[in-house]
């Protein structure tokens, strides 16, 4: 995914996205001028179609209640640019810290090397951050789109690419059961052992999850009306086009604000616990200096001030030094 986002910055590539995306509407509207032209035999008949098709979309006043909260209250859009102007920099450093340790990782397996548990905590909590981040930066740019949007009916589908969006979101990161929640991101980092460190406070966190999951599982057939044009023999068009009149978007616009927010606070608590990683790999290495340190020290004094003795323990000295002593004497 990280590859194929940095090739929208290819000029060529992205020309030839948009070429066949308007091949494709090219297509699409022939297909309507012929339906049309159907329906063209009874006038009164396809006007009654087309008016009932557009009233469900009478959402102007509503919507501009809901901008005028989000903006002027929310500063909503401030935000927004805000994360969006951070991305490509926050996930170019994320990816190269995780394609480091994939390097190390493959380094190791191929000298037959064990693994550090320590490591692989390392690794496991890099790609979560990472994915995390996706999913912060995926919610934005929806909301950026439906901000941005210059119709009612823009504004609809941009709502619904929100709605979408902060549905695969929240199962991803914590899940709408307790069947799913068992294999979700936020298992996944609590299931780390230095994650009950009691200065990573993560209740705020959790009770923001459980609020925002808490209908996910009876808002199941909204999304998937949303997320698909028909389902077997069900038709879900003239529905969504319902759905749409009775979507709140002041309370999804609020809702995805607060995923933005949390997926900040589970980036920040996946740094934190790292930092709490490194920290206790620092203690143990200082326990094994002293311990090993010690048992020099101790046979040094049984056969006494023997300079010979001292000059045969000091390259033992070094080398433990290197491996469990500080950064100044590894290096």
């Amino acid at each position: 995914m990280y590859e194929m986002q940095k090739k929208l910055d290819n000029i060529d590539f992205f020309a030839k996205g948009a070429s066949e995306l308007m091949a494709i509407r090219m297509e699409v509207t022939v297909v309507n001028t012929f339906l049309l032209s159907l329906l063209g035999t009874n006038k009164s008949m396809s006007q009654d179609i087309i008016s009932k098709s557009r009233c469900s979309l009478d959402l102007k006043g509503m919507l501009n209640d809901a901008l005028f909260k989000a903006l002027k209250e929310k500063n909503l859009r401030g935000e927004v640019q805000r994360t969006l102007n951070n991305a490509q920099t926050a996930l170019d450093e994320c990816y190269r810290l995780y394609e480091n340790s994939q390097k190390a990782v493959k380094f190791l397996e191929e000298r037959n090397c064990q693994i550090p548990d320590e490591f692989n905590k390392m690794e496991l909590l890099m790609r979560l951050r990472m994915e995390t981040l996706f999913l912060r930066y995926d919610v934005a740019c929806s909301i950026w789109g439906y901000l941005n949007a210059a119709s009612e009916k823009e504004r609809s589908q941009n709502l619904r690419l929100i709605h979408i969006t902060k549905q695969a979101a929240l199962t991803l990161i914590y899940g709408y059961n307790e069947k799913v929640r068992g294999k979700s991101m936020w298992a996944k980092i609590v299931a780390v052992e230095e994650a009950c460190d009691e200065r990573l406070n993560a209740v705020d966190v959790e009770n923001t999850l459980k609020e925002l999951t808490s209908n996910l599982q009876e808002d199941k057939g909204n999304s998937n009306m949303f997320a698909h044009y028909r389902f077997k023999q069900d038709f879900y068009i003239p529905a969504r086009l319902e759905a749409f009149g009775k979507m709140e978007h002041h309370t999804e616009l609020m809702e995805a604000m607060k995923l933005l927010n949390v997926c900040k606070s589970l980036e920040t608590y996946t740094v934190k616990l790292l930092g709490c990683i490194n920290e206790r790999q620092k203690k143990e290495r200082k326990r094994q200096y002293d311990e090993w340190m010690a048992k020099i020290d101790g046979l040094t004094s049984k056969v006494g001030h023997d300079i010979q003795m001292a000059e045969a323990l000091k390259p033992l000295r070094e080398l433990i030094g290197m491996v469990y002593g500080d950064e100044k004497v590894r290096k």
